[in-house]
């Protein structure tokens, strides 16, 4: 049984000690996981394109593009409100329509 079996399970009765040092090591490789992904993230080549030149590059309106991000078939990044696609992603992306 692994820990999300354990976790889970309401029956099971789990307990869990931790000491200091061995919750300051997971917070370190949790602040690295996570710093590595976000440099990842920056380092896109393309520089972001807003819904609306999308919509004049592809000729559809935001409202289609809105269902082809609900059905999964559209990649996007939130920034705040506004939504933005990268170039690569989105030529990967509508290549399948």
């Amino acid at each position: 049984m692994n820990l999300t079996e354990l976790l889970e399970n309401p029956a099971n009765s789990l307990r869990l000690e931790v000491n200091g040092e061995a919750l300051q090591d997971f917070a370190v490789q949790i602040a690295e996981r996570t710093a590595n992904r976000i440099i990842k993230e920056i380092q896109t080549p393309d520089d972001p394109i807003s819904e609306k030149e999308v919509c004049t590059m592809f000729g559809k309106t935001r409202q289609t593009l809105s269902k082809y991000r609900k059905c999964g078939k559209l990649r996007y990044h939130r920034i705040g409100r506004e939504i933005y696609y990268f170039p690569k992603e989105l030529k990967e992306d509508m290549a399948n329509f």
